[in-house]
């Protein structure tokens, strides 16, 4: 299966005895960063009541469960049985579906934590085999890791048409896209913050929100990719408006 998921970014591995105390959990109710001198800082992304127990996160929360489950075999040696994990929508947000081919309906596994489960439309109850699940995730994942930086528009193109047309919108391959543009918008040669058009910003300032609605349905409280995309979204509202222009008066599409 190793195909499949070589779209999966390399990590840097360190060792943290009193941090890696902690349980894993594909919702955590903290969030940990690593300090100038590595050391790593855990707080608190939700509210937890005493005696609860304070879970991390092993993986990246916006992977869809057939990633998460694949890469915390394989780099941590167990198998992740949370709610998110055991439920084929993942919360409602459907990151490991794909469209059926007969109505458009969402095709989820049957069984998530199972690799060999059958998948099943939620609509027409079409059924699946999930090695045909994995050919379509490894094409679209080798299409993610192929674009580049500058290939915006080619990549915005994707993800509205053809991506569009294959998965739904919080499918993990489309949320990663979505991600990949919100930090080449403003940063990447070509599209720094004085090259932007207002529907460039619009649309970064779109996508943020996409993010953000998903990781509120994930149950992830203040992690750091929220707080990552918060600080985006002010600094874009910020250009909006030195642009002397006022959202909603333009159109949102980039052509």
């Amino acid at each position: 299966m190793p195909q499949l998921f070589s779209y999966i970014p390399s990590v840097i591995l360190g060792l943290y005895p009193l941090g890696s105390l902690a349980n894993h959990r594909c919702f955590p109710n903290t969030s940990h960063v690593f300090d100038e001198s590595q050391r790593m800082v855990v707080r608190a992304a939700v509210f937890i009541q005493k005696d609860t127990e304070i879970f991390h996160s092993y993986s990246r929360i916006i992977w869809g469960t057939t990633v998460r489950l694949y890469h915390l075999m394989n780099t941590k040696h167990f198998m992740c049985r949370c709610e998110r994990c055991r439920d084929p929508t993942e919360f409602h947000t459907y990151m490991s579906a794909v469209n059926c081919t007969r109505c458009k309906g969402n095709v989820i596994p049957i069984n998530p934590l199972s690799s060999g489960s059958q998948w099943e439309c939620e609509t027409c109850r079409q059924v699946v085999l999930g090695k045909e699940v994995g050919k379509i995730m490894s094409l679209l994942g080798s299409v993610l890791k192929g674009f580049d930086n500058k290939d915006f528009h080619i990549m915005y193109k994707f993800l509205t048409g053809k991506l569009a047309g294959m998965v739904p919108e919080n499918n993990q391959i489309a949320v990663e896209l979505k991600y990949k543009i919100v930090w080449i918008l403003g940063y990447e040669e070509g599209f720094t913050w004085k090259e932007l058009s207002i529907e460039h910003l619009l649309t970064k300032q779109r996508f943020c929100k996409d993010i953000l609605s998903l990781l509120e349905e994930l149950r992830t409280g203040q992690c750091k990719i929220r707080g990552l995309l918060l600080y985006e979204m002010y600094k874009t509202k910020k250009e909006i408006q030195s642009q002397g222009l006022k959202q909603g008066q333009v159109s949102t599409i980039v052509e």
